[in-house]
């Protein structure tokens, strides 16, 4: 009986509960296409990388990236939004 009771309160708890009380990603805007981005100073690749995805920076320069497989932002409307 005491391990039907058990059962029956996990299943009460897990299935009849908002979803707030579990983890959930956050809503990141107009930054959710960015697949790199800086606010603050300017943003550098060292090395040889592909990257998929617009890489951009609020108040620096982007250097050094050579195969970016989306659109470099430095500076504009876009990086205003973010």
């Amino acid at each position: 009986m005491k391990n039907l009771s058990l059962a029956l309160a996990t299943f009460v708890l897990f299935f009849f509960t908002e979803n707030a009380i579990f983890a959930q990603a956050p809503n990141l805007g107009s930054a959710a296409s960015f697949i790199l981005f800086t606010s603050v100073g300017a943003i550098t690749n060292t090395g040889i990388a592909q990257i998929t995805g617009d890489v951009g920076s609020n108040s620096g320069a982007g250097t050094g990236f050579g195969n970016v497989n989306g659109v470099m932002h430095s500076g504009n409307g876009t990086t205003a939004l973010c």
